[in-house]
């Protein structure tokens, strides 16, 4: 069952990925100063439907009726005939786009095996200090075009980590085969 979990929630994250990064194809387009106002608000409908089904994607990802990517999931796994061999991982960042962004600053916790590893985020080289799911809803002007595309960068790259570490707990749970 640990393997499955892992591999649902790998999909679900790799679903997450592939929709941000659509939406910073989205937002290079709109920043794009031969775009009219109508291609701005074609653009814009596109990457307000991407928004709502990242969130989908969060708050519908289950596995035996638990939510995976809404934040707060905690699986612990037997692995060997004695109680205490056991693999236990938890997931505390939602896959939502404010889940995301919060992961951009502070930090955010995945553990296995009573081992917890945080991973820092420090957001530089943006016009503004913080990665805000409300910085990256809107691409109807150049200026929030490119605000939204280096957040979204950042917002990648968060998914991205979170992904590694799903993939080593994948990697225990294949080892004990």
């Amino acid at each position: 069952d640990g393997i499955s979990v892992a591999q649902t929630a790998e999909g679900a994250m790799d679903e997450v990925t592939s929709m941000l990064q659509r939406m910073r194809t989205l937002a290079q387009q709109s920043s794009n100063g031969s775009n009219s106002a109508d291609d701005r608000v074609a653009l814009q409908q596109e990457y307000t439907q991407l928004v709502t089904e990242i969130d989908r994607v969060s708050n519908d990802t289950t596995f035996g009726g638990q939510k995976l990517l809404a934040g707060g999931y905690v699986g612990s796994f037997q692995v060997g005939a004695d109680a205490a061999q056991t693999i236990t991982f938890k997931m505390t960042l939602a896959f939502t786009l404010t889940g995301i962004a919060s992961g951009t600053q502070g930090s955010a916790t995945v553990s296995a095996a009573g081992t917890t590893a945080t991973e820092p985020y420090v957001v530089t080289k943006l016009t503004t200090a913080v990665v805000t799911a409300s910085s990256v809803q809107t691409i109807t002007d150049a200026s929030s075009a490119q605000l939204a595309m280096a957040n979204l960068d950042f917002m990648i790259q968060t998914v991205d980590s979170k992904r590694a570490e799903l993939g080593a707990v994948q990697n225990r749970f294949d080892s004990t085969i």
